[in-house]
């Protein structure tokens, strides 16, 4: 195998018959801008969680977006690598002869991915997938694969248009997907949709299929809408940017029509992330380039045309969605602190602390003399709170108006051995099962196990929980994790098992009441947990020196070449992801995309360095022959 492979194709032009060749090396990484988004079909599994407390037990998933991506982009990853491998020790352009400095976060990066998988408590998860979950140890070492691959295989300025063609086609196929969402014509929800991407194909089971997503709400193949903010931040620059740059009117226009269109999913997607890094993007790709928008009026008219169409673009958006965007817009940045009457609740070996509006209550579930469930409540100095009963409702009340919306009832669970208490606290039901000679007292849970209720630690966003749609919540009790995890993570898709579940009452105070948090809706905090420290600053140090290597290679030069506008521009798709990444965690249906991005701006950045070596040789040679 050689870099010469290719696989040629032909096309008529004025002068006959001109073959265009595709380089043989390229076709894995257009199978991933191209094939790999696309795939979508039900893969049914008993997820490992299912035998945790605070999951459904014995339940079968199933999961339409991921796993098979995972399956492809694993398999793609050991072909690229066998390649490698077979370039290093049976050809002379050997890839070690291409490392460079960023390779040694990338290698960090992926060393540590792989520590962290072999010594997880969680192994089998980090190595198969789980709910909502399938960025497994192979799939996180196949990015790495895509990167360096990319960058050694990608030489020239054909190469570099080429892949830009083929990611184009995938970029057009996922945002027609989108605008297919956008006016209600959901292919996925079709019949002949559901029943391509169904596992079993009778009318029972299609019939059954249901969205989560509401109509109208694009979400492409990428699971949630969240991540098609994440997958326009990726090529929104560098199609906004060769708008600009472009000298041909068909290219200018395709570029144009592809960054109005990546706009116009994001706003369909209701992506409030996405909106803000398009917008800050957009500002960076006009700064770098104001200099040839200045020279060019039609660059400058097709600008403001262009931010006149994403304007009205965004009002019929709305519009359709019945204000739906700028609604959620404006709660994102409106949310107020939060307080809330019933604070915290914890089960221990001798009571159930309940802390409401401030005050503790110690509450305990006895069998009385006369062989009846009794209960009491106590102050912390273990005065009794005087009750009332209801015997309408059958409920117990405390005197105190303080707690009127607190009642009691003393009941059995499920037999006449299994007894507690019902505790309605501002509407909200709450089961508990009295403690026994040998356990304390436990919380009887949506999934009708029993287990300790705990206050889960928080840290920074505490009393800001509902900042930024929830997410808030979730970084409160995901910074105290972090202390855990200054070596190693607990795993790829381990965040599950480490995040506080079993926190109830925070949950439903912020409206996570009976919802399964999967993951930290950051990707900072998702790498910290799940593979270590080492491995999240080597990922931000890789994407810093390529943000460096860019300024510096590019400044130099006027962007005159395809080679060095896309370099230059991929720099601010860098800065877009990470930005992205804040908000928003990785997921196996962008990340791919990403990578491969990264290492075709590594490549761009050689090609460019070589180029000019060149140029200095030459002269040299030149004065040298004078």
């Amino acid at each position: 195998m050689s870099n010469n492979s290719t696989y040629a194709s032909s096309s008529r032009s004025k002068g006959g018959t001109v073959t265009k060749k595709i380089k043989g090396l390229l076709i894995p990484l257009i199978l991933v801008v191209t094939i790999l988004p696309l795939i979508v079909h039900e893969y049914k599994f008993t997820p490992d969680i299912s035998k945790q407390s605070w999951f459904i037990p014995n339940v079968v998933a199933s999961d339409y977006f991921l796993f098979y991506k995972s399956i492809l982009l694993t398999g793609i990853g050991f072909l690229l690598l066998a390649i490698l491998l077979y370039k290093q020790f049976a050809t002379k352009d050997k890839p070690s002869n291409r490392l460079q400095a960023w390779c040694i976060p990338l290698g960090t990066y992926a060393g540590f991915v792989l520590l962290s998988g072999v010594v997880s408590s969680h192994s089998s998860v980090s190595w198969n997938g789980s709910y909502e979950q399938f960025e497994t140890v192979l799939v996180l070492l196949a990015y790495c694969i895509l990167a360096f691959y990319a960058y050694c295989v990608i030489e020239s300025q054909e190469d570099v248009q080429m892949l830009l063609k083929w990611a184009y086609i995938g970029i057009s196929i996922m945002i027609l997907i989108g605008l297919l969402q956008l006016i209600g014509a959901d292919p996925f929800a079709t019949s002949v949709g559901k029943w391509l991407i169904s596992s079993d194909k009778s009318k029972e089971a299609i019939d059954a299929m249901s969205f989560s997503f509401e109509k109208n709400r694009v979400y492409m193949t990428l699971f949630n809408p969240n991540y098609v903010g994440v997958f326009s931040s990726i090529f929104f620059p560098i199609t906004m940017g060769l708008a600009i740059t472009s000298t041909e009117w068909k290219k200018k226009i395709v570029n144009i029509v592809l960054s109005i269109l990546l706009v116009v999913v994001v706003f369909g997607a209701q992506s409030k992330t996405g909106l803000l890094t398009l917008a800050g993007t957009g500002i960076l790709v006009l700064l770098i380039l104001h200099k040839k928008i200045i020279r060019s009026k039609k660059s400058m008219f097709a600008i403001m045309g262009a931010f006149l169409l994403v304007i009205v673009a965004f009002f019929v958006v709305n519009g359709m969605q019945n204000n739906t965007y700028l609604n959620r817009i404006k709660n994102a940045f409106t949310a107020k602190d939060a307080t809330h009457a019933l604070e915290s609740i914890d089960t221990t070996e001798d009571y159930i602390l309940i802390k409401y509006k401030g005050v503790p209550l110690y509450v305990r579930c006895f069998i009385d003399a006369d062989g009846n469930i009794d209960f009491s409540v106590c102050d912390k100095e273990n005065n009794k709170y005087e009750l009332t009963y209801d015997n309408t409702s059958m409920q117990f009340s405390l005197v105190d108006p303080t707690f009127e919306t607190l009642k009691f009832t003393p009941a059995y669970l499920g037999d006449e051995t299994t007894f507690g208490c019902q505790i309605v606290i501002d509407n909200k039901e709450w089961n508990f099962k009295s403690k026994t000679d040998t356990e304390g007292y436990q919380y009887l849970n949506a999934y009708n196990n029993l287990e300790q209720i705990k206050t889960a630690p928080a840290s920074l966003f505490t009393n800001h929980e509902s900042i930024f749609t929830g997410r808030g919540y979730i970084w409160s009790r995901s910074i105290p994790l972090l202390k855990n995890y200054l070596l190693l993570g607990a795993g790829p898709n381990a965040y599950v098992y480490e995040f506080p579940q079993n926190d109830y009452v925070g949950k439903y105070n912020n409206s996570f009441d009976n919802q399964l948090v999967t993951k930290p809706h950051n990707m900072y905090l998702q790498m910290f947990i799940e593979t270590g420290l080492p491995a999240c600053i080597a990922f931000v140090v890789l994407c810093i020196m390529y943000i460096v290597y860019a300024w510096n290679t590019f400044k130099k030069t006027g962007l005159e070449t395809l080679t060095d506008q896309v370099g230059a521009l991929i720099s601010i798709s860098v800065i877009g992801y990470m930005v992205s990444g804040l908000i928003v965690d990785y997921n196996v249906g962008v990340a791919p995309f990403f990578w491969i991005v990264l290492g075709l701006g590594f490549a761009c950045v050689n090609i460019n360095r070589r180029a000019v070596a060149r140029k200095e040789k030459l002269e040299k040679m030149n004065l040298t022959n004078k």
